[in-house]
């Protein structure tokens, strides 16, 4: 069942509602790590959002850690990992595997913060292309939603380098992907997370209100409708 279905039918009263598998896949924003946070991160409140629409979402992943309130705990969010740790894995498993086992109907993919290279745009988009190329290869019907690199709360040159760069790369890997055929679809959270300090609770990690701005802009895009394929150096908004 598509989420357009399962949309419409949210809407008729006394139908069963089919539930959307979301993975949610990344470092530590999406584990929802930060000082002083109640835990689940943007899960929690893209769970609340969804239940308060009518609209039916289970989280799936190998991990439960930091879940917080969340009854539905299930994710792999990965704190310290970096874009090739998920293409080539570590003990406890790899983007390709964790795919094939839970088969998501949707992957959250927000990830690049810890990598090694981050000036070195080939080597970026290198890594983002594999690790698409294990998401679809593990499981081709699912869709992608990818959100680019946060800025720091207190950016300096080098950081500002390194997001525009992923950004850069993130966007060309999305449009190469759908002219593959791939369902990927782009968000652009660096610049509506990354420019207000009060998202943040340390220097990388969010805040509740951070995680909690972060869960609408995946809400917003999650039960967004298809847009055409986008083009090199243009910016989908939510």
């Amino acid at each position: 069942m598509t989420r357009r279905l399962i949309l419409a039918l949210s809407l008729v009263p006394g139908v069963a509602l089919a539930q959307t598998k979301v993975m949610c896949l990344g470092d530590s924003l999406t584990l929802g790590a930060g000082f002083g946070v109640q835990g689940g991160g943007y899960r929690l409140f893209l769970k609340q959002m969804s239940e308060q629409k009518g609209l039916a979402i289970d989280l799936v992943g190998s991990s439960t850690e930091y879940a917080g309130a969340l009854t539905d705990r299930e994710h792999d969010g990965h704190g310290g990992w970096t874009t090739e740790d998920l293409v080539n894995g570590r003990a406890q498993g790899s983007a390709g595997l964790w795919v094939k086992t839970f088969r998501p109907d949707v992957i959250l993919l927000m990830i690049g913060r810890n990598d090694p290279n981050p000036l070195d745009i080939q080597v970026v988009y290198a890594n983002y292309m594999a690790l698409l190329g294990a998401i679809f290869a593990a499981h081709p019907p699912a869709e992608v939603l990818f959100a680019n690199v946060l800025y720091r709360r207190q950016p300096d040159t080098f950081d500002l380098q390194k997001c525009a760069i992923a950004d850069a790369a993130i966007l060309q890997a999305t449009y190469v992907s759908q002219l593959a055929g791939h369902n990927v679809k782009y968000l652009d959270a660096m610049r509506v997370i990354g420019t207000n300090p009060a998202y943040f609770s340390d220097d990388v990690h969010l805040s509740d209100q951070g995680y909690r701005t972060l869960a609408a802009l995946w809400f917003n895009r999650l039960w967004s409708k298809p847009v055409q394929p986008i083009g090199p150096g243009t910016h989908i908004y939510p």
